[in-house]
């Protein structure tokens, strides 16, 4: 999905202008919205158990060293992807003249 996302992007950006973006993300929230509410449990079905203690509950989060080592590879792999889609525009669309949608096209290319 991240490798589409630039080509679905400028698609969007195209054919529907800059307010494409918007009703796209209104209809994926729409859809996970109802996805959620079919396949999530209600209260009501579950039986009565103890309040969570929401800061108990983050300071068990903090404490799992697996739960931080994988957070922190998640963050780093975020961050170097991050930088890569920040710094790739700069190279293909000013130093070598691509329209946004051969770059969509290069980026979706590279993965």
């Amino acid at each position: 999905f991240v490798a589409l996302s630039p080509l679905i992007g400028s698609w969007l950006q195209t054919t529907f202008d800059w307010q494409g973006s918007f009703y796209a993300f209104a209809l994926m929230a729409l859809g996970m919205f109802l996805h959620a509410f079919c396949i999530l449990p209600s209260k009501a079905a579950s039986p009565h158990s103890a309040p969570v203690s929401i800061p108990g509950t983050l300071k068990a989060v903090a404490a799992n060293r697996d739960f931080l080592r994988y957070w922190w590879i998640a963050a780093l792999v975020f961050a170097c992807y991050f930088a890569l889609i920040s710094v790739t525009p700069l190279i293909f669309m000013d130093a070598l003249k691509l329209s946004e949608y051969q770059y969509a096209l290069v980026l979706m290319v590279y993965g």
